[in-house]
């Protein structure tokens, strides 16, 4: 018997035994009973902000030229920030607004 480690949804580990091969790390996935997929959770339990995949609209792609000609390429988040706050476009993250960026 080998012993292996569990990595849940929640980011804990557990350890546990398999009757066969050697020694593994695997993370928890949908084939695990308690896992559950719908619901993304932070580490304090609380449920995180969910982000869809809407399509980008012009006003968006419009409002993003203009964040990144005063603020630049490196301040993604800010970005983001912004778009909410002076555009009043909500739903984006930074990384979503950095690949829309590369492919205006």
């Amino acid at each position: 018997m080998s012993a292996h480690v569990l990595v849940t949804s929640e980011g804990q580990l557990e350890a546990g035994k398999d009757s066969d091969g050697p020694s593994s790390v695997r993370a928890r996935d949908s084939s695990d009973s308690d896992y559950d997929g719908d619901s993304a959770r932070r580490s304090d339990g609380a449920k995180a902000e969910s982000v869809g995949r809407n399509p980008w609209i012009p006003d968006e792609d419009k409002a993003i030229e203009e964040l990144v000609r005063k603020y630049g390429t490196s301040r993604w988040s800010f970005v983001s920030q912004m778009l909410k706050k002076r555009f009043g476009i909500s739903g984006r993250t930074g990384k979503q607004c950095r690949e829309r960026y590369r492919h205006l």
